[in-house]
């Protein structure tokens, strides 16, 4: 039985039928976030990460909707990637630093470089989504 902590906000099994329906209404499996490659690649130099607002600044730059959980907004950006080829594309991290490192050789790898703020990935999805439409 679900719990309410404010109104309209509802925690546990009522929450994920919402999650579900969703995920139903879009027709689209929520992916585990180790099925998302490259939304890992473009947040894990990021800052604040793959949290919720970076998601949704980063689907609304593609077109995509906003609204849903933290995995359904990150399915649908790496739907996105991988639609467009992200895996070939020359942004850093590479896609094989993210699949073939372990989270120590890649943090020693790129610990001097300076994270990405959100600015600089609406800037990269902004231009992967312009080129798709020419």
């Amino acid at each position: 039985q679900a719990l309410d902590d404010a109104p309209g906000r509802a925690r546990g099994p009522r929450r994920l039928d919402r999650v579900a329906a969703a995920a139903a209404a879009e027709a689209v499996v929520v992916l585990n976030d180790e099925d998302m490659i490259n939304v890992v690649r473009v947040s894990r130099r990021l800052v604040g990460g793959a949290c919720v607002a970076n998601l949704k600044k980063m689907c609304a730059t593609l077109g995509l909707a906003v609204g849903g959980s933290k995995g359904l907004l990150g399915t649908r950006l790496e739907h996105y990637l991988r639609d467009h080829h992200f895996a070939q594309h020359p942004f850093q991290p590479s896609a094989h630093d993210v699949e073939h490192l372990s989270i120590d050789d890649f943090n020693a790898k790129y610990e001097n470089e300076t994270p990405h703020t959100i600015d600089d990935i609406v800037k990269l999805l902004k231009d992967i989504h312009d080129a798709a439409q020419t």
